[in-house]
């Protein structure tokens, strides 16, 4: 897959663009000297402009045929994956603190996108500390935090809380070469926490200690 990617970035961010700057300084000698259209100098570039036209649609419609797919995952790569912006015949670093903020923030879905990142799938043990009746408490990395439902559900299938998360490494590690990350951040997808336990109370104390679940990085792990 990395030489197929290579291909269609070659394609992409320069061949084509080739092709089409050529046609468009042809197109403008053509259409200035129309007016002298009869003589034989300006009749042999539009017969030169018209035929590099039909290869440069041919050349750009094969090349789409053959990279749509790949052309297509280009939306899905920034800051958070890759430390490089691809532009038109040129690459663009990106600063460190684009590059910080980006690692910061919950980008699955820019990784797993890609077909040449792989998930891995963790677990952390955590504290269930209790509900409120709206809230509920868990411990992670000695601090207290409140999240609603949407982040936490009862299981019969699991005997100690812990909190699931996703993390995303290459699968060819050739890619890091071109500027892509290497591993991603982790994801925390849910916490899961025994059926047992649905019905524990967080104390007051705990209550007090607590800071909302926001989307911030928890003990190395992103919330979404």
């Amino acid at each position: 897959m990395f030489e197929q990617w290579l291909a269609m970035e070659q394609f992409y961010f320069n061949d084509m663009w080739i092709f089409v700057t050529i046609s468009c300084v042809l197109g403008i000698i053509f259409f200035a000297s129309i007016a002298y259209i009869k003589k034989r100098i300006v009749q042999v570039i539009a017969l030169v402009t018209i035929i590099f036209w039909f290869i440069t649609g041919v050349f750009v419609y094969r090349g789409y045929e053959e990279h749509h797919e790949m052309i297509a995952l280009n939306s899905y790569i920034n800051a958070a994956n890759r430390k490089y912006e691809k532009k038109i015949f040129f690459d663009f670093p990106y600063s460190y603190s684009e590059l910080s903020l980006y690692k910061q923030g919950y980008m699955k879905k820019y990784f797993e996108t890609l077909p040449f990142y792989d998930a891995e799938q963790l677990t952390e043990e955590v504290e269930y500390k209790g509900s409120d009746g709206t809230y509920y408490y868990i411990e992670a990395k000695g601090n207290i935090y409140y999240t609603s439902q949407r982040l936490l559900s009862f299981s019969d299938q699991v005997n100690e809380p812990h909190r699931v998360g996703v993390q995303y490494h290459l699968n060819d590690q050739q890619f890091e070469t071109i500027g892509f990350i290497d591993p991603s951040s982790i994801f925390l997808e849910s916490y899961l926490v025994p059926e047992s336990l649905s019905d524990l109370e967080v104390s007051e104390e705990d209550k007090d200690k607590a800071v909302y679940h926001s989307d911030q990085q928890i003990g190395r792990w992103l919330s979404p």
